[in-house]
Parts: C-alpha cells; sequence; structure tokens
C-alpha cells in the first residue's frame, strides 16, 4: 500500500520535455540510471593476469583513499579521491584512449579538481560524479552540497571543483550533523520545468533542464535542475529536498546510501531506500515533486543498496541489507522475492541485471549466485571460495546472449565467468581469470568497471602503494590479451614428400587455448576445418612487455608436386563458456623439384588372411598379442573373416619408379606402414566400434602386422541352416554383417643416382678443339607416399560378446 506525500520545500510545476536517450558509449554505473550494472557489448574475456597500475597518489602529490568505483564517459577515466588529513577530496581524470596500453605511460592524467570541504562536512564517503545521458554535464555530491557542471566550454575541457557556484545544499535533519555522501547521484533524461530568481530583473522566471537528485548520511534528498540559464542566478534556483522527519517525525537517524534509480530509461520515476530501521523503498516523482513510498510488510530490512531496474521489463529488483532481494513489476506491485542468500549477515552489495538472471552476493561476501529474475530461484553459483565479493555486473553479448558476469573479492583477484542464456540453467565457464588475474586488494564498496572505454578495461581501484610509487592510492586496468600467433614451417622449402615441422607461437595460455593446423591432403590443398590435426604444446618463454610466449610445434609431410603452399592454423579458446573468436593464421612453404627428379610410387599389394585358430583375447578376456605363423591354423577363404579370427595383414610395396630410365637405383626399403581399420572395444553399456590407425612391422619392402576381428560379425537368428565347410564349425550369416576396405598407409624412402652430363672441350693440337662427354653420377634421396587397401567381409561367428552392466539383462 503506498502513501502519497505532497512534499514542496519549494516551487515546482510539472512539464515533462522528452530529450534523446542516453549515448551508446554511456558505458558505466554512472551513466545507466536503471542501476543494472549491466552493458550489452560483444566483449571477451580473456584479460592479462597483471594489471597496469597508475600511481595517482604519485600524480596528485600526496596520500589518497577511495570508496568510489571508476567510471567512464568515451575516452576518459574518472575516480574520486580523498585525503582526510587535509580534508580535501581530488576527481581525477585519466586518459584511457590508448589502444594495446602496455604501460602506465599509456593512461596520462588529464586533470584533477579539488574539492576543499568545510568544517561541518565529510570529505570521504562519496561514490564520486554522475554523468549525464547525453554526456555534456556531469553532476557529483560532496560533503553537503551536490554540485553540477557542464564537462565541456566550446570544446574545452571544463575542470570545476568546490569553488564553482552552481551547487546546492543538502539539508538534513537537525539532529544528524554527519553530512557525508554515499549515493551517487541520478540525472533524467527527461527535462522538467524549473524556477529561479533573473539576475537583471529580479522577477521569477521558469526554465527547463534534466534533474540530478541526491541523498546524504544527514537524512536529507533533494532533487534540482541539472543545469540553469546563464541570466539565472545559481544561488537562487528553487529545488526539491525533502528529510526523513518530514515524512514521519520519528524517522530520525535514517541515512540515506541507496543510489536512485530511476524508470522509464531516465524519464520515469525515481527509486531509491534508506539505511535504517524503516524498511521501505522511496518512489519520488519529479513531474509534480511528490514522494511515496512502499514495500512496508514485505522489504524485512534497510536498503542500503541501490534497486535495479530490468531495461527489458521494468521490473525492479531491491536488495535489503541482510541479503533478501524483493521482485516488484513495473507498476511497482510486489510480485516475489528470494531469500535463500540471508543468513543472518550484513551485506551491502548492489545486484546487477541481465537477460534471465539477477545476480546477487550471498550475505557474507563469501558468494554470488544467479536468481531467476522471474521466479526468483536460486539457480546456481556464479562465484565462490572467496570473500569479499561486492557489486557484480554484467556484459551482454548482442548477438548470442551469452553474459560475462564479473566481480572482484577481497584479495583483488578478478572473477570472470560466462552465463548462457538458456533458461534451463546457466553454463558457467571461469575464463581462465578466477585464479590468477590479481590486483592489489580494494577498499571497501570499491567494484570493478567492466568493458571501460574502447579498449574494453577491466578497472578499478586500491588504496595501496603500487610498485614504484611514493604515495598511497592507484587505479589499475587489466588490458584484453592480445592474441597474436605467428606460424612458420622449418625447413620452409622441401623436396616432394618430405617431412617437416609446422612452428607456432602465440600469446594465449595454453591452459585456456589449442592451436590446430590444417594439414595437406595429397593434392597439397588444406583439408577442411573440421578435420584440423591438434599441435603438440611445446613449452613457454619469456615474451616482449612481460609477456608470456607459448610454442607449439607438429610434423607433417609436405605434397608431392612443386609447388607454393600455405598451411593454415587456427588458435581456439577451450575456457568454458568462452566469447572470443578464434585466431586464424597461415605459414608459407615450398615444394620444389630436385635436380633429380620426383620418384614416384610403384604400387603395393595388400594380402589379408584370417585364421580360426588359436583362439585369442575375446574368449580368453586377455590382451591380444600376434601368433607365429607356423601357428596360424584354420584358414578362411581369401576376404572372409569371422568375428575372433586372427587377421595377418601382408604388405609387399613395388619398387618406385625412378625419374628417369637412365637413373640407377641405390636402395629402396620402408620407413613406415600403418593399417587403419575398425576395431572393437566395450564403452561400459554395449559393444561399439571405432577405427584406428595400427603401425605395422617393416623389413626392407615388406610390412606385416597381426590383429583380431572384434567389430562385426554376431547378428542372432540370421545364420544359414548349415554351416559351410570353410566356415570351421562357426555360424554363418546369411548376409554379411560387414563389409569393407582395411587401408594401409607407407613411406619408402628411396635413394637413387641421376647421369649429371658433363662436356668439356680441349684442343687438338691442329687448330681445333675436341669435345667430350663424360658422365657424373649424382646421389639423390627421397620419401616416397603410398596407399593400398584390401576387401574384407565378416559372416559370422562361434561365440557371442555380451558386456553385462548394472540394470542389464540379456537372453
Amino acid at each position: 500500500m503506498k502513501r502519497k506525500l505532497l512534499i514542496l520545500t519549494l516551487i515546482m510545476t510539472f512539464l515533462i520535455y522528452s530529450v534523446p536517450v542516453r549515448a551508446a558509449d554511456n558505458l558505466t554505473w554512472d551513466n545507466n540510471y536503471e542501476r543494472s550494472r549491466s552493458t550489452t557489448d560483444q566483449m571477451g574475456q580473456l584479460y592479462n593476469a597483471k594489471p597496469i597500475k597508475i600511481p595517482i597518489g604519485d600524480a596528485v602529490g600526496s596520500w589518497l583513499y577511495s570508496y568510489s568505483t571508476p567510471i567512464v564517459y568515451g575516452n576518459t577515466l574518472y575516480e574520486y579521491v580523498w585525503n582526510t588529513d587535509s580534508n580535501i577530496g581530488y576527481l581525477v581524470a585519466v586518459d584511457i584512449s590508448k589502444t594495446n596500453p602496455t604501460s602506465a605511460a599509456d593512461f596520462p592524467v588529464l586533470w584533477k579538481a579539488k574539492f576543499q570541504v568545510e568544517s561541518d562536512e565529510r570529505v570521504d564517503g562519496s561514490p564520486g560524479p554522475s554523468i549525464s545521458p547525453d554526456g555534456k554535464y556531469m553532476s557529483m555530491a560532496v560533503g553537503k552540497y551536490l554540485y553540477t557542471w557542464p564537462m565541456s566550454i566550446n570544446g574545452n575541457q571544463n575542470i570545476q571543483d568546490s569553488n564553482l557556484t552552481h551547487k546546492y545544499v543538502i539539508w538534513g535533519n537537525n539532529n544528524q550533523s554527519t553530512n557525508m555522501i554515499a549515493m551517487s547521484p541520478a540525472i533524467s533524461s527527461a527535462n522538467y520545468s524549473w524556477a529561479g530568481v533573473d539576475k537583471n530583473t529580479f522577477e521569477t522566471v521558469t526554465f527547463t533542464a534534466p534533474m540530478t537528485c541526491a541523498g546524504s548520511w544527514n537524512g536529507g534528498f533533494i532533487a534540482a535542475p541539472l543545469y540553469a540559464p546563464e541570466n539565472v542566478d545559481p544561488n537562487l534556483v528553487q529545488y526539491f529536498n525533502v528529510k526523513t522527519t518530514d515524512i514521519d517525525s520519528a524517522w530520525t537517524g535514517e541515512i540515506f546510501t541507496s543510489s536512485p534509480a530511476i524508470m522509464g530509461n531516465g524519464n520515469g520515476n525515481v527509486l531509491f531506500g534508506v539505511d535504517g530501521g524503516y524498511p521501505v523503498l522511496f518512489d519520488f516523482y519529479p513531474s509534480s515533486m511528490t514522494l511515496d513510498y512502499f514495500g512496508g510488510g514485505v522489504i524485512q530490512y534497510g536498503i542500503a543498496s541501490a534497486p535495479a531496474i530490468d531495461p527489458s521489463t521494468g521490473h525492479v529488483y531491491v536488495p535489503d541489507k541482510m541479503g533478501n532481494v524483493y521482485h516488484y513489476g513495473s507498476d511497482l506491485g510486489y510480485i516475489n522475492k528470494n531469500t535463500d542468500l540471508s543468513t543472518g549477515d550484513l551485506i551491502i552489495s548492489n545486484v546487477a541485471v541481465d537477460n534471465n538472471y539477477v545476480y546477487a552476493v550471498k550475505a557474507g561476501h563469501s558468494e554470488v549466485h544467479a536468481i531467476d529474475k522471474y521466479s526468483m530461484s536460486d539457480v546456481a553459483t556464479i562465484f565462490s571460495n572467496a570473500s569479499g565479493f561486492i557489486d557484480p555486473s554484467v556484459v551482454i553479448n548482442p548477438s548470442t546472449g551469452v553474459s560475462i558476469a564479473a566481480v572482484n573479492d577481497a584479495a583483488g583477484y578478478i572473477h570472470l565467468s560466462s552465463v548462457s542464456s538458456s533458461m534451463s540453467g546457466p553454463f558457467l565457464g571461469s575464463g581462465g581469470l578466477s585464479t590468477s588475474a590479481q590486483g592489489s586488494p580494494p577498499p571497501p564498496y570499491v567494484a570493478v568497471l567492466m568493458d571501460a572505454g574502447p579498449n574494453q578495461l577491466i578497472a578499478s581501484w586500491t588504496d595501496d602503494i603500487v610498485d614504484g610509487a611514493v604515495e598511497n592510492g592507484a587505479l589499475e586496468f587489466w588490458v584484453p590479451t592480445v592474441s597474436q600467433l605467428t606460424a612458420t614451417v622449418n625447413p620452409s622449402t622441401n623436396q616432394p614428400n618430405a617431412m617437416t615441422t609446422l612452428y607456432v607461437d602465440t600469446t594465449v595460455d595454453n591452459q585456456m587455448s589449442e592451436v590446430v593446423a590444417q594439414l595437406p591432403d595429397a593434392s597439397g590443398n588444406p583439408v577442411p576445418i573440421n578435420e584440423a590435426t591438434s599441435m603438440t604444446y611445446i613449452s613457454s618463454s619469456p615474451g616482449p612487455n612481460g609477456s608470456t610466449i607459448y610454442h607449439y610445434q607438429l610434423q607433417f609431410r609436405v605434397p608431392g608436386s612443386p609447388g607454393d603452399y600455405n598451411i593454415p592454423v587456427q588458435l581456439r579458446y577451450t575456457v568454458p563458456g568462452n566469447t572470443a573468436d578464434p585466431v586464424n593464421g597461415s605459414a608459407p612453404y615450398k615444394v620444389v623439384k630436385p635436380a633429380g627428379g620426383v620418384v614416384q610410387d610403384g604400387g603395393a599389394t595388400l594380402t589379408l588372411g584370417s585364421y580360426a585358430l588359436p583362439e585369442n583375447r575375446i574368449k580368453s578376456n586377455d590382451e591380444f598379442k600376434p601368433w607365429p605363423r607356423s601357428q596360424l591354423q584354420k584358414q578362411h577363404p581369401a576376404g572372409t573373416t569371422f568375428l575372433g579370427d586372427t587377421i595377418l595383414a601382408d604388405l609387399s610395396v613395388d619398387t618406385p619408379a625412378l625419374p628417369d630410365a637412365s637413373d640407377r637405383l641405390v636402395s629402396a626399403y620402408l620407413t613406415q606402414a600403418s593399417v587403419t581399420r575398425p576395431e572393437g572395444y566395450d564403452d561400459g553399456t554395449k559393444w561399439s566400434t571405432h577405427i584406428i590407425d595400427e603401425p605395422m612391422q617393416t623389413n626392407g619392402m615388406t610390412a606385416t602386422l597381426q590383429f583380431e576381428e572384434t567389430w562385426a560379425g554376431w547378428q542372432p537368428g540370421n545364420y544359414v541352416a548349415d554351416t559351410p565347410d570353410w566356415a570351421y564349425n562357426a555360424p554363418t550369416l546369411k548376409s554379411p554383417d560387414w563389409q569393407g576396405e582395411i587401408d594401409v598407409d607407407y613411406v619408402i624412402h628411396v635413394v637413387y643416382q641421376y647421369p649429371v652430363y658433363v662436356t668439356s672441350s680441349i684442343p687438338d693440337g691442329n687448330g681445333g678443339v675436341v669435345t667430350s662427354v663424360s658422365i657424373i653420377w649424382e646421389t639423390a634421396e627421397m620419401d616416397v607416399p603410398g596407399t593400398t587397401s584390401a576387401s574384407l567381409t565378416s559372416w559370422g561367428t562361434d561365440f557371442v560378446v555380451v558386456p553385462v552392466t548394472a540394470g542389464n539383462s540379456y537372453s
């Protein structure tokens, strides 16, 4: 039940003017006045493990502390810091435009504005500035004032400080003298009508401007114009101011820390809570300057954190300071809540909202959970096993719907996880950063800023003295991993069919990636990417600018025809839920015709013999072992086999064809040969088959291999009535269970000599010349690949293979 409070501290009217929606580069918390802590962007999740640290204390010349998460607009980052000894605060602007930054020098401090507070003000606590949706104005609350100023004048940066005249006093309760800010101001997209006094005529005039609003620890909340015309005295502008004791005289000691959220994409009501003994949510109407509050009897504890408004539905999610999260509709009617994250411990942390989930920190700050944003059920624990989690945020990929959730912990680690758009449950992945990306410990209330600026940085603040600094206080920037990949072939020039090695170096950690190569087929064309071969990781070594280089290699055989070739390689990220695209590269190489010409394969013959005895491993439940040839018995007709038979494969390779009839063969022998065949195996539930490659034993120009027929030959009920004599009592199928080819690939090393004809001329003593031709025999060698195959048919068996597993029965 709502209670309407018509509190008009000063004159207000309620004409609303539409303005453009916020600009595309308003990507931070303090431009997103729905407070959903979400951005929409195609952001990767792979970042350098160590941040670049910018010693802001040294830049200002003072030790500095902060409770502020950085904010960004365009190419500039802003951070509010303070020194309580001098009672001075500083707003620092840093340039973050450098592409692929590598050092602190790439983040120059642009300016620093000083806020010298009065004796009754607290300089600490302020969460920093806010930026108007159009990027033209800034608003910040410090001490007892709400400041506003244009961000640029005539195209130049407008550096303002506490001396600026456009500021509003936040009047609080009489008995509350703590003038400290814990609210980040909100700035509307809509224009509203305001009243002020003309400097020249001293008459009351009206004007339109967006609204900025904030509250204080003193129990006061104000809404004021973001700017006023030049002819209006800024000290005589009328604005809205309410105190908690104006609402209820018993509400003393209440403080405003819940940053206001604006409904309707910056055009609607303003929602915020109060941290104290009165658990309600305030609903401020800027059009009429009136205030409601609601939630009594539903909300159990004070609201210290910001409400979050879902941009897609307008629904509102409100965390209380004990971990309960409440769900209200766009009409602010109560729907449901989640109480699973309340443990009895205090929790002050904002929530984030994406397409499917609300991300909330469990009371105690030790876990981050995904809550279904409709049912409010606890779906999954996103992050755990750490302490100090606060203010999760999320980046939503607009094309895939996959979100990257992020949070930091008390030790300074950055935790990233991919979360799918599937409502059946999150699909999670650490992104390789949950245990490796660490900066200095953040102070209380400081979270990480995601997707910052054009380089999509992750940014945070630490109160520590960083390496090489003199003063406390530094910004930290995690830079996206620059996925560099170089590929080379060495040797890069080879004879036909020679073996060479592909080398790949990359800056991406081998624990979160793999590298594959599209090796050449027989014609030299790269195989399809789905048939690419994984490369072998070898080692890592230090790289430039503190990076690490990861080394891979893979041997392959070059094609048999001379020419220029290219071998494509691809680095794929293997971390679960990864959103980053693969990195592609290639390595050129040449195949040159040798001086003696190209040796051609002369062909080969593969003979397959199948033997019923001796019995083998299927019956004996043992590993298969080859038998001496003399012990093989009961051979089936050529090309015929039965389940359980021993198959003897004999390869005989013909002499290769030399380039020219005049060439002389020195030697030829097999260097390798392998059989490609099916194999049966027990996968735990059934008898399955797969294709394997098995090396043969080579001897000169022949090779041999024994293996067992384990993949086919059993079809109960499909046997012929009378077993043929050649089946040796094995039941024979009416039709074959399997027909196929057994393939062999082989390589012959050939050494040969080719003639080189040398012509020489000598005087004949009579003024003439005698010409003679001699032959020099040059030696060349080459690897020649070849392939052959033989057909095989499986007809039956004299026993049955039945893998027995619990819960199954067989007859």
